[in-house]
C-alpha cells in the first residue's frame, strides 16, 4: 500500500515521491535489502577486523556451527582457484585432515592465518591473507615485507602463501602476495548455502530440523553476512544498475528525500512530514540510494579536481613554499579510498619530535574530500586528521592547536587512532550537485584549488607558532 500525501500543499513533489516508491527499480531494491541484518546493525562492513574475526570462526571446522570444513575447503578453493600453485597445493590439501587446521587472528599483525600441519615428512602449509574493506586500498611494500620476514622466522619448515583480500582483487604492492577479490569469497560460500535467497531458507530450515537450532542460526548468520558483502562491499552489478535507473528518473524526488533527511529548512511543513514518512518506511533503500549518488559525485569531482594540480598550487604559494606540502602516499585510509580523500604532508613539521613516525606516516596531516560524516553529508571539506603517533604525542598537537586559535576548537572523534580538528567547508553539496551537473568546468575547479590554497595560506603560519615551542629532533 502506498502512502498518500500528507496534504495538497506541494502536491507536484509529492507526486514525484510516490511515483519514486512505487516504480518498478525503486521495488526491486526494496526486495533485496528487505532483511534484518545483524552485521550491519555492528557495522561491520569497513572493519577488517570484524570481518577476519567473522571469517576465522565460520572456516574453523570444529567450531559450534555445524558445517564442519565445508566453509574452509570453500575458502580454500577460493584462495587457489587462480593461484600460480593452485592445482599441486589444491592435491597436496586433499591428503590432508583440515581439522586439524589452526586459525589465528591478528598472530604477528597478520590479519588471518590458516596453518595445516604436516603430513608424514612433507611440509606444513600456512596461508596469510591480509584483508581490505575498501575498494582501491593497498597496503605498503614495507608492511607486506615485515609480515613474509615474520612468516618466515615463525615457520621456518613450513610452506608460506600469501593472498591480498579486497573488494575489487587488486594487485597487492609485492608481487609476492596473490590478489584475491571477496566475490570469490562470497561464491564460495553461496555454494554451501545456495545461490538464491530462497534456495538459502531451505538449507537453514533443513538444518534446524536436522541438526538443531545451532546449526540453524549459523547458517542465518552466513547468509546474512553474504549479503552484507555483496550489498556494501560489492554493490552487486544489478544493485548498481538499478541504483542508476532511479537516479536518472526520480531525481527531484530524491533531492527533495536528501534535503529533508539533512535537515534543509525548506523542506518543512506538510511536505517535510511527507519526506519524513516515507523515509522511514523506505530508509534502507534511500540510504544506498543516496550513498551511491554521493559516491559518483565524490568520484568525479576528486579526480577532476586532480590532487596532482592542486599540489602544484599549494608548493607554487610563496608563503607555502617554505612548508614543503607533499602528497602522502599512505595506503590506509581513514574513511573511504583515494576516490574520495586525499592527504597532504607539512614537509617542515617533520624536524618535531613524534611527528614523524616512518616514511610517510605523521602524526599530524591535511586531509580533504568529499564529506561522508553523519551530519555534514556530499560537501568538500579540508581538515587536520591527528593519527598514528604516540597518544600522549597526538593529543599534545592537538592541544597546542587549540590553544592558539588556529582553527575552531572543536575536534572530531574518527575512531580510536584517529581525531580531526578544524573543518573548513569549502564546497556544500548543493554546489557539488551543481558541478557535476555542469560537467566540472577547469574554471570552477581552479577556484576550488585557489580557494584551498587560501584557506591554508591563512591556518599554517598560526599553527608554525603554535608548534614554535615543542622539542626538535634535528638542528
Amino acid at each position: 500500500m502506498v502512502d498518500k500525501p500528507a496534504s495538497k500543499a506541494s502536491e507536484v513533489t509529492c507526486r514525484d515521491i510516490k511515483a519514486l516508491i512505487t516504480s518498478a527499480d525503486f521495488r526491486a531494491l526494496s526486495t533485496w535489502l528487505d532483511a534484518y541484518c545483524p552485521f550491519d546493525a555492528v557495522r561491520v562492513a569497513g572493519h577488517e577486523i570484524r570481518h577476519s574475526n567473522y571469517l576465522a570462526n565460520i572456516i574453523t571446522p570444529d567450531n559450534p556451527h555445524g558445517f564442519g570444513d565445508a566453509c574452509l575447503q570453500e575458502f580454500l578453493c577460493c584462495l587457489l582457484a587462480n593461484y600460480k600453485h593452485g592445482k599441486k597445493l589444491t592435491a597436496d590439501i586433499k591428503a590432508r585432515d583440515l581439522f586439524r587446521v589452526v586459525v589465528l587472528r591478528e598472530h604477528l599483525n597478520m590479519d588471518l592465518v590458516i596453518e595445516i600441519p604436516a603430513v608424514g615428512d612433507g611440509k606444513a602449509l600456512v596461508f596469510i591473507i591480509e584483508v581490505k574493506t575498501v575498494k582501491g586500498a593497498r597496503d605498503t611494500k614495507t608492511k607486506l615485507a615485515s609480515y613474509e620476514k615474520a612468516a618466515k622466522r615463525e615457520w621456518p619448515l613450513a610452506d608460506p602463501h600469501f593472498f591480498f583480500l579486497t573488494p575489487d582483487g587488486i594487485k597487492a604492492s609485492r608481487d609476492t602476495w596473490h590478489p584475491l577479490s571477496f566475490a570469490c569469497v562470497v561464491d564460495g560460500f553461496e555454494n554451501v548455502l545456495g545461490k538464491s535467497r530462497f534456495a538459502r531458507l531451505v538449507t537453514c530450515l533443513m538444518a534446524l530440523l536436522v541438526k538443531g537450532r545451532g546449526a540453524f542460526y549459523a547458517r542465518w548468520m552466513l547468509s546474512r553476512y553474504v549479503d552484507m558483502v555483496q550489498r556494501r562491499l560489492l554493490v552487486a552489478p544489478s544493485l548498481e544498475e538499478y541504483a542508476n535507473k532511479v537516479w536518472e528518473k526520480h531525481k527531484i524526488a530524491l533531492a527533495v528525500l536528501l534535503d529533508w533527511r539533512y535537515g534543509r529548512a525548506k523542506v518543512n511543513g506538510k511536505l517535510g512530514a511527507y519526506a519524513g514518512k516515507i523515509w522511514r518506511k523506505h530508509k534502507p533503500v534511500l540510504d544506498l540510494l543516496i550513498e551511491h549518488r554521493l559516491r559518483d559525485i565524490s568520484r568525479k569531482f576528486v579526480a577532476r579536481l586532480s590532487v596532482g594540480k592542486l599540489a602544484e598550487c599549494l608548493n607554487k604559494n610563496k608563503k607555502l613554499a617554505k612548508h614543503k606540502l607533499e602528497i602522502v602516499q599512505d595506503t590506509t585510509t581513514i574513511a573511504f579510498a583515494s576516490d574520495y580523500y586525499f592527504r597532504f604532508a607539512v614537509k617542515k613539521w617533520d624536524e618535531i619530535a613524534g611527528m614523524e613516525i616512518g616514511k610517510g606516516r605523521r602524526a599530524v596531516l591535511i586531509e580533504s574530500g568529499v564529506s561522508f560524516s553523519q551530519y555534514i553529508i556530499g560537501a568538500f571539506d579540508t581538515k587536520l586528521v591527528f593519527g598514528r603517533a604516540k597518544v600522549g604525542d597526538r593529543y599534545k598537537f592537538m592541544d597546542d592547536i587549540a590553544n592558539s586559535k588556529a582553527v575552531a576548537d572543536k575536534s572530531e572523534y574518527i575512531s580510536s587512532y584517529w581525531h580531526a580538528m578544524g573543518r573548513k567547508t569549502l564546497r556544500v553539496r548543493a554546489d557539488m550537485d551543481k558541478l557535476v551537473n555542469d560537467g566540472l568546468p577547469e574554471k570552477a575547479m581552479a577556484d576550488i584549488r585557489k580557494a584551498f590554497v587560501d584557506h591554508w595560506v591563512d591556518i599554517l603560519p598560526k599553527i608554525d607558532k603554535a608548534f614554535k615551542g615543542l622539542p626538535r629532533t634535528k638542528k
